[in-house]
């Protein structure tokens, strides 16, 4: 079945077709869909806004509501991740989501 309708104002603001559902890690800074985030982590290192490396984006549920922790931010509860691959400077020093750098 063809996706609901976005509300305005609602959708991502890079395909303007999707729901904002995605919010880079470890910054949080979000705003766009996961399709849009995945392509943002495979493409870039860094966060377009804050400049911080993308180990990671989020994907949520937007009608969800907001959790927050004992210090009182927000959380965010996802269903799926995409991970951005990381490599040093040795050679097989690369890990991704659930992997460790090797020493």
């Amino acid at each position: 079945p063809p996706a609901a309708p976005v509300a305005q104002g609602a959708e991502c603001p890079i395909c303007m077709e999707r729901p904002r559902d995605a919010a880079l890690q470890p910054c949080g800074h979000g705003g766009f869909c996961f399709a849009c985030g995945k392509t943002l982590v495979a493409t870039h290192s860094n966060c377009p806004l804050c400049r911080e490396p993308i180990a990671s984006v989020l994907h949520y549920d937007p009608r969800a509501s907001v959790t927050r922790d004992a210090d009182g931010r927000a959380v965010i509860v996802a269903d799926r991740s995409a991970g951005a691959l990381v490599c040093g400077p040795a050679r097989g020093d690369c890990r991704g989501p659930g992997r460790r750098a090797r020493s």
